[in-house]
């Protein structure tokens, strides 16, 4: 593998920037503001195919005179209109003229724009940072990209200089950082390896690892063979290798603000700190993250919930622990006599606020007194909801049941999305293919080949759309 080495991007001249700037500040001052922290929504306009954004009242503030709209990100939109890319202001006026072949959304000063068949960077002036040579361009973060030349992937910064060469099978950018990937072999086998790499310092690893994965409060775990090691960009290993688990750093709670990662050394199993000592001594049999202050852990086969000082909060009497505490409920597996565990949902006392059942399973916790739920007894896949007595209050004749947030649930027949309330009604039948949440509306594609858009407001009721302005 060639070493990574600095080498210079092909650089575009620059526009008469202040020219330009001149014409758009005065094309601005001519046409009237719009709130910046206005909420606009993509639609296509059924009558025409065209595509525009509209405000939460239906009204058109960009009309739908384009192939494709990107919504507004640091100012401007892209859009295409016959074929041809540009960027618009709030006001509809082009900031940069539809040059290009396809445009991406801009970050931190800079966007991806297209020509023929490459990609390249322009600046907010609309003058080149980068030519069109990139198979792929990301957008910027942190003053770093990710790019694909060639089917190799590489990172470049903003001036533009490559940081990491188009070398490798996979780049990843986390916090300023990049971890690398490649594919060579070892022993003779083709063997996929990570590293990372610090555009100030170089490689802080090099790619000789099974895994590195970022877990939180700057940290990464480092898998070498089976067994994974701690490691800080800053201070290098806190732990060498040789644990047979490290999960992520989780914050126990508002009050007690550290955060600890599950952690498994050999045999027994407690919580890291951050500074890779035992924050809660290795004393139970396996354990799993933190939530909402307590967090799972197995002792004597059985399991249980302890608090922050590793003390038992729930004592152990569970076989497992499904889903740890969200919203003051977890999903515990409890022995109900003969044959397989029950699944029931306790609070932070270890109570019960739905009995044990091999009826119904719950899969997810309750939220306005409903908790999705599986049908034990039916043969395929059939879900539906329960109340806190495990009774159906929506029948488990749905193919998928998520848990209410907000006052809905989107659930799926099998055939078609709809929305649930959380009485067990409709808020909208299921008869869409899709459906997306934008904001305070609903985003609907129709179940028939055009896919035809639509909103919704979160009573049900939908968003009219008021015809556009002529041209």
């Amino acid at each position: 593998m060639t070493p990574l080495r600095t080498r210079a991007l092909p650089l575009a001249p620059l526009l008469a920037a202040a020219i330009f700037l001149a014409i758009l500040a005065a094309i601005a001052s001519a046409a009237p503001a719009r709130a910046e922290d206005e909420r606009l929504y993509p639609l296509e306009w059924h009558e025409t195919g065209g595509h525009g954004l509209v405000t939460a009242t239906g009204e058109w503030a960009i009309p739908p005179l384009y192939d494709h709209v990107v919504a507004f990100h640091e100012g401007l939109a892209a859009v295409t209109r016959d074929g041809r890319a540009g960027y618009i202001d709030p006001t509809g006026a082009w900031a940069l003229e539809p040059v290009h072949d396809a445009a991406a959304r801009f970050s931190e000063g800079l966007a991806a724009v297209k020509t023929g068949r490459h990609w390249g960077y322009i600046r907010r002036d609309g003058s080149r940072l980068a030519e069109p040579v990139f198979d792929y361009a990301g957008p910027f973060e942190g003053g770093l990209a990710v790019v694909k030349l060639d089917r190799k992937w590489g990172v470049i910064d903003t001036n533009p200089v490559w940081v990491v060469m188009p070398e490798y099978r996979r780049v990843r950018i986390v916090d300023g950082l990049v971890v690398v990937t490649e594919r060579r072999k070892v022993d003779g086998r083709n063997t996929t390896l990570h590293g990372l790499f610090d555009p100030a310092k170089g490689w802080l690893l090099k790619t000789d690892y099974k895994q590195v994965f970022p877990i939180g409060e700057g940290l990464f775990r480092v898998t070498e063979g089976r067994l994974d090691g701690l490691y800080s960009p800053a201070a290098g290993w806190l732990r060498e290798p040789g644990f047979a688990k490290i999960g992520l750093f989780v914050p126990l709670d508002a009050l007690w603000g550290a955060a600890l990662a599950a952690a498994k050394e050999g045999e027994r199993a407690g919580f890291l700190a951050t500074d890779g000592s035992w924050a809660i001594a290795p004393e139970f049999e396996d354990v799993k993250s933190f939530s909402e202050g307590l967090a799972a852990a197995r002792s004597g086969g059985l399991w249980g919930f302890v608090d922050h000082r590793g003390e038992w909060a729930i004592p152990p009497r569970f076989e497992d622990v499904d889903e740890p505490f969200v919203d003051g409920q977890a999903i515990v597996r409890v022995p109900l006599g003969v044959g397989p565990s029950a699944a029931a949902l306790i609070d932070r006392s270890g109570a019960f606020v739905y009995p044990p059942t091999r009826s119904a399973l719950p899969t997810g916790q309750f939220s306005d007194g409903l908790a999705p739920a599986w049908d034990m007894t039916s043969r395929g896949s059939t879900h539906g909801y329960v109340n806190r007595r495990g009774e159906w209050v929506v029948p488990p004749t749905l193919k998928t049941a998520g848990r209410f947030r907000d006052g809905y649930a989107i659930v799926s027949t099998g055939e078609a999305k709809g929305i649930l309330a959380p009485d067990g009604s409709w808020i909208l039948e299921p008869e869409f293919y899709e459906i997306y949440p934008d904001g305070d509306l609903f985003l609907t594609l129709s179940q028939d080949r055009s896919r035809r858009q639509a909103y919704y407001r979160r009573d049900g009721t939908k968003l009219e759309i008021q015809p556009p302005p002529a041209e």
